[in-house]
């Protein structure tokens, strides 16, 4: 019961968002907020000025927010119910509904453009919003072959993403992974992949340009541990196999040893653009480019000796290939 009910003051629909702290409170501890053996105690500790203790370091950011707000004993001072249906922590925005599927395919239709425009900062932003919309609509469903789309757009353009290195990279993206880490343990599913996408948007630029061979290897790891979690969050249901052998190490160390190789790095782009218009749904396009980039990838590892740094990358790159094509004959 909200403290202005018993204080028997004047109360709105204010007083229900109370009520909704109270239970938030509840899933989240297993426990009220206080308790008391009778009315009279707990009317008390309802009208004290103490505020609402809530453990600290247990919760991420968004949700120590969003129940603080609730939890508010002055209802001026309680969240509104505008500030609640825009509120990330419960992000009600992305809740499925009628529309969530046009406004995905809305979405992704922008995402193409800047992507075909090079653009892809914005490109990545928008793939990522799609998939808030579509991954609460895969949840029990079988409609799972537009995220894994969408997903295979963003693994692949990872490491072009261009937020400039500085001196505050790395510590922007150790404060956004800790906040998605406090989010996982929440379940909440959709913001831990929206945060883990933003730590690589700043992580994936400084392990590109590091010159020191074992902070590069740090730095490369922590990538491809973050790709994973974000993987697999947007694929939870992905009915297709998936490649989880260090492929962005390695996809990146190629493409870095490709920079000296004309040739070889004409080869992976057209495998890129294979790539992309198969996240596009361009089957017929895609197939030609990515038999085009087998083709010279082969090359260049039957080409190369055994202890050749490049062989095992090729090898491995030739067997992504494959395994993509070999989804077209299913």
């Amino acid at each position: 019961m909200a403290p202005e009910i018993l204080a028997g003051s004047p109360y709105n629909a204010k007083a229900d968002l109370w009520s909704l702290g109270v239970l938030v409170f509840e899933a989240l501890f297993g426990h009220a907020p206080y308790a008391s053996c009778n009315l009279s105690q707990l009317r008390a500790q309802a009208l004290s000025s103490a505020p609402i203790t809530i453990p600290p370091n247990s919760l991420s950011p968004d949700c120590m927010d969003f129940l603080s707000r609730l939890l508010q004993k002055d209802p001026m001072r309680r969240i509104s119910y505008e500030d609640l249906f825009s509120h990330p922590y419960p992000d009600l925005i992305h809740a499925p509904c009628a529309e969530s599927h046009q406004t995905a395919i809305r979405i992704v239709t922008d995402a193409i453009h800047h992507d075909r425009e090079n653009n892809s900062r914005r490109a990545f932003s928008l793939y990522c919003e799609a998939l808030n919309y579509l991954i609460p609509l895969a949840y029990g469903k079988q409609k799972t072959n537009k995220i894994t789309g969408t997903y295979k757009r963003i693994d692949i353009d990872l490491k072009y993403l261009c937020v400039p290195p500085c001196a505050e990279s790395y510590q922007t993206a150790i404060r956004i992974v800790t906040d998605a880490i406090h989010h996982d343990r929440e379940n909440n599913s959709r913001r831990v992949f929206s945060l883990y996408c933003e730590a690589l948007n700043y992580l994936i630029p400084l392990a590109y340009g590091e010159a020191d061979a074992t902070r590069k290897k740090e730095l490369y790891s922590k990538v491809e541990e973050y790709r994973r979690r974000a993987q697999q969050l947007a694929s939870k249901h992905q009915p297709l196999p998936v490649i989880t052998t260090n492929s962005t190490h390695s996809h990146t160390s190629l493409h870095v040893l490709a920079e000296a190789i004309p040739n070889l790095k004409s080869g992976l782009e057209i495998g890129e653009t294979g790539d992309m218009y198969l996240a596009e749904g361009n089957y017929e396009l895609a197939l030609e480019k990515l038999k085009a980039s087998l083709a010279i990838l082969i090359q260049f590892c039957e080409a190369e000796t055994s202890s050749s740094q490049l062989k095992p990358l090729l090898a491995h790159q030739v067997c992504e290939c494959k395994l993509i094509l070999g989804l077209f004959r299913r």
